[in-house]
């Protein structure tokens, strides 16, 4: 999936930002496994080792160790590319590119040794920048859509056994990524058994699988830059998926019912009364129930937790969680919003 003017719309969208704030330049900072991957979103390439990008008017100018300048000289987007022998002298690397600048916007959390001789002239503009990032066009539909698909392949090939440790199946999934050529979202957690009584997210152990276990699964690819985040519960024999499956559908009815408008809060109301009908909203944990998804991870809104408008275009997670007296089950699923109503995009089981 060849996405090169998507990111070249990134970048001229962050311009249009800087001319609009009256910014000289934006110094972004990036860094493998990161949930905020802003520089992969203005640029399309990840980051291997931490690095920073300068953003200017005309120029992309890319700041890294010297042993990966090769790496980093042939990435298409980058105009100049500036390396040190030791990321300790990164700050005066970036000294010497925004010399004479009276105002820089900063994101993606860079360490503060690297900036700290620049005083007033910064701004904090992730925020922004992540705002930005929330209305995708059809071609990131379309790519969200495709890590989605990988996803539902490995699940559905992946074989959940009695005998079979957390960490055997998480290791599965994870290869499975691998031999596509994507990479994890978020690093996969399986949980089992009595580990749910404590959290459905979790690193994966060597606890083995028992019959009439429930196994929930929280794993993602990360495919052509663009994450889903997806879990998925399932029973081991005869245990009891009746809560987990009527959950489901919950997620489904909302979905349905999230349109331009809406808010994150509505969300929230809309899924305890669908719960309801069932007696189980008194269950759902009322916080945290999705976010933003795209190049980032975690993008705005907290879904459930404020009035934030929803727009059309929009690609968020609903992941609603019951706490129930015998253990925890969630499900999750990545949502398109539509004028008419959220469409799923992980839409399987």
């Amino acid at each position: 999936m060849n996405l090169e003017s998507v990111f070249r719309n990134h970048l001229k969208s962050l311009r249009m930002f800087l001319e609009k704030k009256n910014l000289d330049a934006a110094i972004i900072y990036g860094a493998p496994n990161t949930d905020v991957d802003i520089l992969t979103w203005v640029t399309g390439n990840q980051c291997t080792y931490p690095t920073y990008l300068i953003v200017t008017p005309d120029r992309l100018i890319q700041i890294g160790i010297r042993w990966l300048e090769e790496d980093l000289k042939a990435q298409k987007t980058i105009d100049e590319v500036v390396t040190t022998s030791d990321p300790v002298e990164y700050g005066n690397a970036i000294n010497k590119v925004v010399r004479g600048m009276k105002n820089i916007g900063l994101a993606g959390s860079p360490v503060y040794s690297d900036i700290k001789d620049f005083g007033e002239r910064t701004i904090e503009i992730e925020n922004d920048l992540l705002e930005l990032s929330m209305v995708k066009t059809s071609l990131e539909i379309k790519a969200i859509k495709a890590s989605c698909n990988l996803q539902k392949i490995i699940l559905q090939s992946t074989e959940i056994k009695p005998g079979h440790t957390e960490n055997e199946i998480a290791s599965s999934i994870d290869y499975k990524m691998r031999i596509k050529n994507a990479t994890n979202s978020y690093p996969t957690s399986v949980i089992s058994g009595s580990r749910l009584k404590l959290t459905t997210f979790g690193a994966p152990t060597l606890r083995k699988i028992g019959k009439g276990d429930i196994v929930c699964i929280d794993s993602g690819p990360r495919l052509n830059n663009y994450r889903c985040d997806i879990t998925r519960c399932y029973a081991v024999g005869k245990a009891d998926l009746k809560p987990y499956n009527i959950l489901s559908e919950a997620v489904k009815s909302v979905a349905s019912k999230l349109t331009p408008g809406k808010t994150s809060r509505d969300a929230l109301k809309l899924m305890k009364a669908e719960l309801d009908k069932n007696k189980l909203g008194k269950y759902l944990i009322p916080i945290d129930m999705g976010h933003g998804i795209g190049v980032t991870l975690h993008e705005p809104p907290a879904v459930g937790e404020d009035d934030f408008v929803f727009q059309s275009g929009m690609t968020i997670t609903l992941e609603p969680e019951l706490l129930l007296p015998n253990g925890r089950v969630r499900r999750e699923d990545v949502v398109c919003i539509t004028k008419n109503g959220g469409k799923i995009l992980s839409n399987f089981d």
